[in-house]
């Protein structure tokens, strides 16, 4: 009879827990800031290694907007043109800068890119690239960027 009385109580604190656990992991399962920054970085720089255009735009705001005024759309369809080079491409990326304020963070780092060899061989392109980011549903997505424009020039 006692048992029944604390089924009611285990089910509440198993369903608290469970949601909980839900939030957390819907939040960003504990990890900080910073970490999700440098892995959203280190996505994208194998995404564009194996010229997967939706990985990479799932880093991308949907309000996308840089000074060279190109909106989401725009480098979509600039991805869209390089992936459909044949080459490999090779990408190294090293974060010189990361900044975050709230739910915004600014981002500099130092790319070399090159297309059909890898980085370092000789006709790879250094970039700096620098970033905004915000966090928005679902995580830490650019709203802005410039630098990468460069990498346009190996198409």
């Amino acid at each position: 009879m006692k048992l029944r009385q604390w089924i009611p109580t285990v089910v509440v604190l198993a369903a608290a827990a469970g949601g909980g656990y839900y939030y957390w992991r819907s939040t960003g399962g504990g990890e900080d800031d910073r970490q999700q920054i440098l892995e959203l970085v280190a996505g994208v720089e194998r995404a564009v290694e194996e010229k997967r255009l939706s990985s990479v735009m799932d880093c991308v705001s949907q309000d996308y907007q840089d000074k060279s005024g190109n909106d989401r759309r725009a480098l979509q369809q600039l991805m869209v043109a390089a992936f459909r080079d044949s080459q490999p491409f090779d990408v190294l990326v090293q974060v010189s800068d990361l900044q975050i304020n709230g739910n915004e963070a600014t981002v500099r780092a130092e790319v070399e890119f090159s297309v059909g060899q890898p980085v370092g061989m000789g006709g790879s392109t250094r970039l700096t690239v620098a970033g905004k980011l915000r966090r928005e549903a679902g995580g830490w997505r650019v709203y802005e960027a410039e630098g990468w424009e460069g990498a346009a020039q190996e198409f």
